[in-house]
């Protein structure tokens, strides 16, 4: 069980900083579709990393509650 649990906290750590390079890149390709007055484009890109930061978040509570840093619920 233990190893398992190991496993699920590399995965989960590794999912979230994937995510993190995915948000970086596309606020790069949100800045591109301002600079080429795109605002839809932006708008939306925008709003897809901001729902990527709250998931981010919310794995990052996992992770601290599979860590035992939090009381899970």
């Amino acid at each position: 069980m233990q190893s398992e649990v190991a496993k699920l906290d590399i995965l989960l750590n590794h999912t979230i900083e994937h995510s993190k390079r995915h948000v970086e890149e596309l606020n790069s390709l949100a800045q591109k579709a301002k600079e080429l007055s795109k605002d839809a484009v932006h708008g939306d890109i925008a709003e897809a990393v901001e729902h990527m930061n709250r998931a981010n978040k919310i794995l990052g509570n996992a992770l601290e509650k599979l860590r035992g840093n939090k009381s899970s619920l």
